[in-house]
């Protein structure tokens, strides 16, 4: 059933944790930055489509003779570190995408809607409202119609798609923050959610991420099982932060992963 390498991925995971108790007040500043760099990856995706009109994987004609042509790799500066983001290249060079402009080295005038976007923050009505806002001056309607419909399409994919089977190591993570609203200066309390899991090899990908207002709070339970409904069979060794989890909803969901406690608070 386990085909994992359980030595190796206990390496792995330990690896991992060392990483945190050694770097506590950066860990999660480092979580989001890797979210961040994530959701432009997407957004710039999402121009590319619109731009040069079709899907990669689509089978239908295609109305361009223009094609993709790889990625180029880019380092921007954020509030949370530097990003290291993949551009789309068409084969014309005639792409110039808007969410990260081409001689543009930051990103820190449009970082906290594309965080809000992509971490489950907004309504659908307010996602295509920040996309018409950031697209609408400089592309044609329908190019940032196609945009908001593979940007929604993308937020909906975070929840559900589907998920390696096995993780050497998985951390459940919850800030919780105030922010000030703009209109009437109001604050609002809420939690950020960010699941990161790590495979055998090393490599790391954030499983899941969601902004909640604090009536809609997730348990720990409800995130396994989401990750379970994701494909995820087996995880070697799992660390929660900022939210409980218990052996007993562990073991409902993944009876042969190892929690660790850790003895590091977490520092924001």
């Amino acid at each position: 059933m386990v085909n994992i390498n359980i030595q190796n991925s206990k390496k792995v995971a330990f690896e991992c944790i060392k990483h945190y108790e050694d770097n506590s007040s950066t860990y999660f500043q480092d979580l989001i930055r890797q979210a961040l760099g994530k959701f432009y990856n997407l957004l710039l995706n999402a121009e590319f489509i619109a731009h040069i009109g079709y899907e990669k994987s689509a089978s239908t004609a295609k109305e361009s003779s223009n094609r993709r042509n790889g990625f180029i790799h880019k380092k921007v500066k954020s509030s949370f570190g530097i990003l290291e983001i993949m551009v789309p290249r068409d084969r014309d060079g005639s792409f110039e995408p808007i969410s990260v402009r081409k001689h543009s080295r930051a990103v820190s005038s449009t970082e906290s809607k594309v965080f809000s976007m992509f971490a489950q923050g907004m309504t659908q009505a307010n996602v295509e409202l920040c996309l018409q806002k950031m697209f609408g001056y400089e592309l044609p309607a329908q190019s940032v119609h196609l945009i908001q419909e593979q940007v929604l399409s993308s937020i909906k994919d975070m929840g559900v798609s589907t998920l390696k089977s096995e993780y050497a190591f998985v951390s459940i993570n919850k800030l919780d923050f105030t922010v000030v609203k703009e209109i009437n200066a109001n604050e609002c309390d809420l939690s950020l959610y960010v699941v990161l899991g790590v495979d055998e090899q090393g490599n790391k990908d954030i499983l899941h991420i969601f902004l909640s207002p604090p009536y809609k709070k997730k348990s720990s339970l409800d995130i396994l099982k989401n990750l379970q409904a994701r494909g995820v069979k087996n995880i070697v060794v799992i660390m929660s932060l900022g939210i409980g989890l218990n052996t007993e909803d562990l073991e409902q969901v993944f009876p042969y992963t190892s929690l660790y406690l850790s003895n590091v608070a977490p520092k924001f």
